[in-house]
C-alpha cells in the first residue's frame, strides 16, 4: 500500500507541476489579450478544450464527464487568474 500512495504522490505533484506550466502560458495569453484589448472570455476556444479533453479522457479510459467538470474548473480559474493579470497591468 505504500508504494502505490507514493505513486499517487508522485502523480499529484507532477499534475501540480503541469498546472503551473499551463497557467505561465495562460499568463501570456493575458498579456496578448490585454495588449490586443481581447475578451478574456472565448466560448467558442472553451468548448473547443472541453471536447478535446473529453476525447483525450476517453483515449486514457477516464470518465469523459470526470474530466469536463475538472476542465469547467480550470477554465473558471483561468479566466479569473487573466482578469488579475490584465487587472495589474493597468496604470
Amino acid at each position: 500500500m505504500d508504494k502505490l500512495r507514493e505513486k499517487i504522490k508522485y502523480y499529484d505533484k507532477e499534475i501540480i507541476k503541469l498546472l503551473g506550466k499551463r497557467f505561465k502560458v495562460i499568463e501570456e495569453i493575458a498579456r496578448y489579450k490585454a495588449d490586443n484589448k481581447i475578451n478574456i472570455r472565448d466560448k467558442n476556444q472553451e468548448k473547443k478544450v472541453l471536447v478535446r479533453i473529453k476525447e483525450h479522457a476517453k483515449d486514457y479510459g477516464i470518465n469523459p464527464m470526470m474530466a469536463y467538470k475538472i476542465y469547467k474548473l480550470i477554465l473558471k480559474e483561468s479566466r479569473a487568474f487573466q482578469k488579475e493579470i490584465i487587472k495589474s497591468l493597468r496604470p
